[in-house]
């Protein structure tokens, strides 16, 4: 059976609900509550239907955190996937991470309809800035670092004989020479236009929708 690996940030965690507690807004930072046991876009994706998938989502991460926890699994013989799927979000999502707790609560997941998840938080240790500041404290330099990370990404799977497929919930980021990229890009805007956020993340038919966009990609690529 194919083996896949799925890394994303909180958009691959479920489904959302715009939440009313307020506790849970003021921790947060946000309206959109995760529901507990929902399904996330790859649940409706019928490519995966016959696979066996694995999700990384890191909320608020990306490049960054995605290339630290990949060269930790290949470092603790983990990475014994056939695949790799990335949901692209915006970027640069810098983040230094605390891999050892993370391999050392490797097996804190939950299973959907078959499907294991892994929800990676921030160190309690690092701060994160938001993209504005980065952009305008970093002149650049988070930018250059992270077009070296997403190439190191492309050609480490290369190396381990990993193929990978990405798609973006806004612009892309990947320059594709290794991985193929799915003709996905924008679908933020998307479900927005459609009604299908709870109010910054997708609701359970928002991921449906996901869903069709990925099957019909699929199908024209004949995958």
């Amino acid at each position: 059976m194919k083996k896949i690996l799925i890394f994303g940030c909180s958009f691959s965690r479920g489904s959302y609900k715009v939440s009313n507690n307020n506790a849970y807004i003021k921790k947060y930072n946000t309206k959109d509550e995760k529901i507990k046991g929902s399904k996330g876009w790859y649940n409706f994706v019928d490519y995966f239907k016959d696979k066996d998938v694995t999700v990384i989502a890191t909320s608020s991460q990306g490049y960054w955190s995605w290339y630290q926890v990949l060269l930790m699994m290949g470092e603790t013989n983990k990475l014994n996937f056939n695949e790799i799927w990335i949901q692209e979000t915006n970027e640069p999502r810098v983040s230094l991470i605390d891999l050892k707790s993370i391999e050392l609560n490797w097996n804190c997941i939950d299973i959907i309809d078959g499907i294991k998840r892994h929800y990676q938080p921030f160190s309690e240790k690092h701060k994160h800035l938001t993209r504005l500041e980065l952009t305008y404290l970093g002149y650049g330099f988070f930018e250059n670092v992270t077009s070296f990370i997403v190439k190191s990404f492309q050609n480490f799977c290369t190396k381990k004989n990993i193929n990978g497929y990405v798609w973006s919930m806004h612009k892309p980021i990947m320059n594709c020479t290794k991985f193929t990229r799915l003709p996905l890009v924008n679908v933020w805007k998307e479900l927005m236009t459609k009604e299908l956020m709870a109010t910054d993340h997708q609701t359970e038919e928002g991921n449906k929708y996901i869903g069709k966009l990925i099957n019909k990609a699929c199908i024209d690529m004949k995958m």
